[in-house]
């Protein structure tokens, strides 16, 4: 039996060693990738982070219309990240190691790889998104942002925030962006912008930051979008009639906290099951 070890990206060092028969050095084979999987190795894992490289960001626009027909189908993600591995695309990498965490019981070596993935290529998957949190923190900071097989799955936007970007200019930096594509859920919360439209009644005002919201979700939400929450202060939104035609996956819309037009939405062609 023959094995290589060494430094990925280098010849590494050559062992021999004589077995007295077939299944015995099967057997010692299967001894030795056990004793590397314990350690943390992971052929998947191993073989896309050799293909990772600075500023690579491909796109596939025939692969992405097949994921879009089943965005919750990991195979088809699966051969996205084939092709992009095969570019240098570090969201190919980002792909495997995700769906090996979630699907397996992965070793801390993949946890970590995975961290090192969004640290070391921030830019390539996130763009102008790079540094915002994860879901699982703290409602107090402004972005929340989840990913899984190597899209952001899940977005919470929050109001402007000690001075930073509207509501509406976070929406359309994070529709904007190809990590986003297969968006599934959107939350908005602009608490720290209420006041103009707070005592009012329905009909009265629609707050600006709202009306420019549902414009840009007319013209840029991706059709996997399938749950919609506004979780608001103020009084009123305004009418979504505007966007409401335009998000045909829609499955879950929820309101809290704030009254919205919606009875000028065409019940025949509106799915009121959907609210």
């Amino acid at each position: 039996m023959t094995t290589r070890g060494g430094r990925v990206g280098t010849d590494g060092r050559e062992f021999e060693k004589t077995l007295p028969t077939a299944d015995a050095a099967r057997a010692h084979f299967d001894e030795l990738v056990a004793k590397k999987q314990r350690e943390g190795y992971s052929a998947a894992a191993e073989a896309a982070r050799s293909t990772s490289r600075k500023g690579v960001q491909a796109r596939n626009p025939a692969l992405e219309d097949a994921i879009r027909e089943a965005p919750d189908d990991v195979d088809g993600y699966l051969v996205y990240a084939d092709w992009l591995q095969q570019q240098g695309d570090p969201r190919g990498e980002l792909i495997v190691v995700q769906h090996e965490l979630a699907t397996t019981d992965a070793p801390m070596s993949i946890t970590r790889r995975e961290k090192e993935l969004l640290k070391t290529f921030e830019t390539e998957l996130l763009g102008p998104l790079a540094g915002m949190r994860t879901l699982r923190n703290s409602k107090s900071v402004r972005w929340g942002l989840a990913l899984r097989w190597g899209f952001i799955q899940a977005a919470r936007l929050y109001g402007r925030w000690q001075g930073g970007p509207g509501l509406a200019e976070q929406l359309s930096t994070l529709l904007e962006n190809p990590a986003s594509v297969f968006l599934r859920k959107l939350i908005l919360a602009a608490h720290s912008e209420r006041g103009s439209s707070w005592g009012k009644t329905v009909g009265d005002v629609v707050p600006k930051a709202y009306a420019r919201v549902f414009e840009i979700l007319a013209q840029s939400s991706p059709r996997t979008l399938a749950t919609l929450c506004f979780d608001e202060e103020s009084d009123y939104l305004g009418d979504i009639k505007v966007p409401w035609r335009a998000l045909t996956g829609l499955e879950h819309f929820a309101l809290r906290g704030a009254e919205m037009r919606i009875a000028d939405i065409d019940c025949a062609v509106g799915m009121p099951q959907r609210v």
